[in-house]
């Protein structure tokens, strides 16, 4: 029998539950998942999105509902069904984004959501303390070091808006702690997001009165980053890598992924409009000759929607962060505005080497942060 009622609030604790477990693995940010979507399906809490008016302001709808049903049509004409089942089931991520659209009509506080990401990503620095080789020498350690760069950029802006030296030097002894895990994460995608996005902090350390002093701190942040023996191995190695590749041995990270990328592209040629399906990239794939190489997807969203889906696919993903970045980037000033944005580019960048939006606490984590848009103040979001 279906509860009549169930508090907002109870679903807002749930969901700041879910931004706490984000960093914490699969299974516990799977749990708070499963237990929010309840929550809010019982409660009948889904019917707040009933309003049309709310709906059509809201322009993230548009390119969540293709990324929902996408993967369900593209099961009609994969030739992997048992792989296609395994990424269509993935879909419900997208849920999480009306999940917390329909908690924006309570005008909840959104600081609530930062704070939790931030305390459970500084839980995990315990992990990592004490198991280091539990990340770093898994696929964890990308994950991982995109994430510490994203509380980095989130720290910042906190920094820019602190009023007393107590809080302001809390925020830093934590930027600094953070920096130092990056390092030692090897997360060489983490390295690349910081070099890119790393003025941004700097910016708002400085509260963007000094460029100067803003292009000299991003410098010495280049040089702490650099002179570390751990990025200079895995510069070391990623160089090794690139060398092999051009050589014709793909069997390393990179020259892997190398591998991964051309046959995607390959793939996209031969399939421009709908694709080869959902799952359908690790059967098209075996037709070149490295088969030890083949692997379920591409290892980089924007191909993995292009080969899957066609040009309509990776339409779609663009689009969406497209509507992110454009629309959070004129609240950037504002607590929401900034926590979509920082993560937006932060997952764009990941994006690139790999599958972010079918990992279980990256794909999660925007599907909540696009549904994020609603509390914005405009509605026009």
């Amino acid at each position: 029998m279906m509860l009549k009622t169930l508090p907002p609030k109870l679903i807002f604790y749930s969901t700041c539950l879910m931004f706490f477990c984000v960093p914490l693995g699969t299974a516990i940010i799977t749990i708070a998942g499963c237990i929010t979507l309840t929550l809010w399906l019982f409660s009948g809490q889904f019917l707040a999105l009933k309003n049309k008016e709310f709906l059509k302001t809201q322009q993230w709808i548009r390119p969540v509902v293709f990324l929902f049903f996408m993967p369900w049509i593209g099961m009609l004409y994969t030739a992997d069904y048992h792989m296609g089942l395994k990424f269509a089931e993935k879909s419900y991520y997208w849920l999480f984004s009306l999940v917390i659209a329909s908690l924006s009509f309570y005008r909840f506080p959104v600081k609530y959501f930062i704070k939790s990401f931030l305390a459970g990503l500084s839980l995990y620095l315990l992990y990592f303390i004490f198991f280091p080789s539990k990340i770093i020498t898994t696929p964890k350690h990308i994950t991982f070091s995109l994430l510490y760069v994203y509380g980095m950029l989130l720290l910042s802006f906190y920094y820019k808006n602190a009023t007393s030296k107590k809080p302001k030097l809390a925020i830093l002894a934590l930027f600094l702690i953070y920096f130092i895990v990056l390092i030692f994460s090897q997360g060489r995608i983490g390295y690349m997001a910081f070099i890119l996005l790393s003025p941004i902090m700097f910016f708002n350390f400085l509260k963007g009165k000094h460029l100067i002093k803003t292009v000299l701190l991003y410098l010495i942040g280049l040089t702490l980053l650099f002179i570390s023996n751990p990025v200079q191995y895995r510069i070391k190695l990623a160089l090794r890598d690139i060398k092999l590749a051009h050589q014709g041995n793909y069997n390393t990270p990179i020259g892997n992924r190398i591998y991964m990328w051309q046959g995607a592209i390959k793939i996209f040629l031969h399939h421009p409009i709908l694709g080869v399906g959902t799952g359908g990239y690790k059967s098209a794939m075996k037709q070149y000759k490295h088969n030890s190489l083949v692997h379920s997807q591409p290892h980089n969203s924007f191909l993995y929607m292009a080969v899957s889906f066609g040009i309509w696919g990776l339409i779609v993903l663009v689009w969406l962060f497209y509507i992110l970045i454009k629309t959070s980037w004129h609240y950037k000033d504002t607590a929401e505005g900034f926590f979509i944005l920082s993560y937006s580019l932060v997952i764009l960048i990941g994006s690139l080497t790999d599958t972010q939006i079918l990992s279980c606490a990256t794909g999660i984590m925007l599907s909540l942060i696009t549904g994020l848009q609603s509390f914005l103040p405009n509605k026009n979001a």
